[in-house]
């Protein structure tokens, strides 16, 4: 008997056989299913996944490893590793393609120049083989005995096709078929619960959308133009599988896309609908609202629409057991999330990806869900996936500049056309309407935040005030409360479960209170997709596309009173300059100062360009030069959403507690009991590690109603005072 798993407490060690027939059927059935919608070589593709999970875990029957995997608490597999005699065997065949998985499905995929530097060749596929030389005799030597082995357990050992090597997005998708199977065999066998999957039922889900959609009020003007859009993008007929949706704040995007992105699910069976939206804190509210249309009597809500609010896809066996998967038919998401695996060469980050083959993907408020370098590679990662994998991708915002249409922004100018999915007579009832709501005006002379408090006291009504930081933010809110104003306060620094009252406590003074006079303190989370409507708002200065977006949120609803939108600098104790805004903020101060004229697209076209001049262009060049040249470790490691290091770390004792100890912990309870902190903040912050993994607990001062992790005042000050910051 031949063992691929140690044993482990009353679990017993798990037969070579036995893992490797589970993970060849598993990933079989992912290539199967993703290429389903695939427009490429199918065979070619199921067949290296195929060939790959037959030999992944050949080099366990080493004897000192069998030695160890058949018994418990020994340690460490010794060197060689495993996955080198699977790589020899292929690299042998010139089976390159199912070489590239095997090498990959624990160390990650590789480097192509540094693979052809080290044997100084340039040309031709890159060498997958370790090139040690006490490995490469290991190995070698034993190779042909693991492979008598291999096949005395009963196991396959796959003939050798000749197959080109397959595009980037292929082969990070043929390796998420692996390790999905891989994973969750692994998993299996140790006890945990499979994920539980959910019917599709686009048809019926667009049903009850309709019927949601339809009892919403219409009796104002406002409601009749939200249901002209909602009936255009639902009955709207594209074969584009690319589409942008330019439509103002507040038209009701949420749901009229979802309505035409169903529609299409049900004609093409598609696998999932993506939802991905640029902040963490606006996720609830779209969860929200989707679970209250689109599921049925007999559902689960948590089962239909989940909600992944980071990205923590963890590598180790212990977190692992907290990775989400993107199995259930409508998955809402970050853009950190969605792009940065669609960048992954870890096999924790690509596991989920094969589900986004045949799939449809929302981009909702496009123009803040990636920072403008990242845009060329991304478009061409969704060009792909339309165009190969069966993918439909609508990008939407009230906001948005069309970079694809111009080579100077993707590096290479795209020749695909991107129809806006809402009717031109829509479009302009809807444009016109917009245009009346409200006018930026601009604060000229710099504030402090004591003369920003005193300002917005004794205004009538409700004020919001953005800033650019959770500092900030927190220094503002604090402030003002000390000087007697009815503050509340929003931000990253609270987990997701104390957001949602604060949103809750939002809505119902906006909604009860008209003349109540309170101010919000938030950063750019509340900017998109929460359904605000205040008197004033005030934005401290950062991008035109935010301050569209911040007066979004005034006179949403054409209230019978004036709306005031003003954007400003701040300066003094207590405010923390963001970087990512040194260049964009004197942008829309200049173009304020010329009375912001001229359209919008022409607004956000100018500081586009100027956000790609100099380092950031070359930043793009850079991640297109990496991609092209296969470069993957070096391509998730620049293509950063949020140019920030963080780690996931739980505010809830118990939950911490129960994490640290190994239990089964749904993944969204420890999403919505945890902030993000930066990595290199860790040790100077009240946080420590919870086991063997990247999750960590808070051990300082917590406030859930009002500071969250800002209110240790104590630990922040030695940041600060440290030069730390937190943005």
């Amino acid at each position: 008997m031949y063992w691929a798993h140690s044993p482990k407490g009353t679990t017993p060690a798990q037969a070579y056989r036995d893992h490797i027939a589970n993970v060849v059927r598993a990933a079989s059935r992912n290539a199967r299913r993703a290429c389903h919608y695939h427009r490429g070589d199918r065979q070619a593709f199921i067949g290296a996944v195929k060939r790959a999970a037959q030999l992944h875990d050949l080099g366990k029957l080493d004897d000192d490893k069998q030695r160890i995997l058949g018994a418990e608490g020994l340690g460490r597999l010794p060197p060689p590793p495993h996955e080198e005699a699977g790589v020899a065997q292929l690299v042998q065949g010139n089976d390159l393609w199912a070489a590239a998985l095997v090498a990959a499905h624990h160390r990650g995929l590789f480097d192509g120049q540094e693979q052809r530097e080290r044997v100084n060749s340039f040309e031709g596929p890159p060498l997958l083989r370790n090139l040690d030389p006490g490995v490469l005799e290991a190995v070698n030597e034993g190779l042909p005995r693991w492979l008598q082995w291999h096949d005395d357990a009963g196991c396959k050992v796959p003939a050798a096709p000749r197959t080109q090597p397959p595009d980037q997005v292929s082969l990070r998708l043929a390796l998420s078929c692996l390790v999905d199977a891989d994973h969750s065999d692994t998993a299996a066998h140790y006890g945990e619960a499979p994920h539980p999957q959910c019917r599709r039922r686009w048809r019926e889900r667009l049903a009850a959308l309709d019927a949601y959609v339809a009892a919403k009020p219409k009796a104002t003007e406002r409601g009749r133009r939200r249901q002209a859009f909602y009936d255009a993008l639902r009955h709207a007929e594209f074969s584009d599988r690319m589409l942008r949706c330019e439509a103002p704040v507040g038209s009701g995007k949420t749901c009229a896309v979802m309505a035409h992105l169903l529609k299409h699910a049900a004609q093409e069976s598609l696998r999932h609908i993506f939802v991905v939206l640029p902040f963490t804190n606006i996720i609830d509210q779209a969860v929200d609202e989707y679970r209250r249309a689109l599921v049925l009597p007999d559902e689960k809500p948590e089962d239909v629409v989940v909600a992944l609010h980071h990205l923590a896809d963890f590598e180790s066996l212990h977190a692992r057991q907290y990775a989400a998967l993107w199995r259930a038919p409508v998955i809402v998401t970050t853009a950190a999330s969605f792009f940065e695996t669609l960048a992954g060469s870890k096999p924790g980050r690509l596991r989920k990806l094969h589900e986004l083959a045949g799939s449809a993907v929302f981009v909702d408020e496009a123009h803040a869900a990636l920072p403008a370098h990242l845009w060329a590679l991304a478009w061409q990662w969704l060009e792909k996936l339309c165009d190969q994998w069966g993918a439909r991708v609508v990008l939407g915002s009230g906001s948005l500049f069309r970079f694809w249409g111009d080579g100077g922004y993707l590096s290479a100018a795209s020749s695909r056309v991107v129809p806006d999915v809402t009717p031109q007579r829509v479009q302009e009832d809807l444009v016109t309407a917009e245009a009346a709501r409200l006018t930026p005006q601009l604060i000229r002379d710099p504030l402090t935040l004591e003369s920003l408090a005193e300002k917005v006291r004794d205004q009538e009504g409700a004020s919001v005030i953005v800033v650019n930081t959770v500092r900030t933010a927190a220094s503002l809110a604090s402030l003002a409360k000390d000087q007697g104003l009815d503050v509340l306060h929003l931000s990253t620094a609270l987990a997701p479960r104390d957001r949602m009252p604060i949103v809750q406590e939002i809505r119902r003074r906006l909604a009860c209170e008209s003349d109540r006079r309170w101010l919000l303190v938030a950063t750019s989370c509340i900017e998109a997709g929460l359904d605000f409507s205040f008197r004033r708002a005030y934005r401290e200065a950062s991008t035109v596309a935010s301050l569209l977006q911040v007066g979004g949120r005034v006179r949403r609803n054409e209230e019978d009173w004036a709306g005031e939108l003003y954007s400003l600098t701040l300066t003094g104790e207590g405010v923390t300059q963001h970087p990512s805004f040194t260049q964009t903020a004197p942008h829309l101060i200049h173009m304020l100062e010329q009375g912001l004229s001229g359209e919008v697209d022409e607004l956000l076209r100018s500081e586009f360009a100027g956000t790609l001049r100099s380092i950031l262009e070359q930043k793009r060049n850079c991640l297109l030069d990496s991609e092209r040249a296969c470069r993957y470790p070096r391509v998730q490691d620049e293509f950063r959403v949020i140019d920030t290091d963080t780690r996931l770390v739980l505010i809830d004792p118990e939950i911490a507690h129960a994490v640290a100890n190994g239990a089964k912990v749904r993944f969204s309870k420890i999403v919505q009991a945890s902030v993000q902190v930066f990595a290199s903040k860790i040790g100077k912050l009240p946080c420590e590690a919870i086991g063997p993994s990247d999750i960590y607990r808070w051990t300082g001062e917590y406030d859930p109603s009002f500071l969250g992790y800002m209110a240790d005042a104590k630990a922040m000050e030695t940041l600060f005072r440290e030069g730390g910051a937190v943005v």
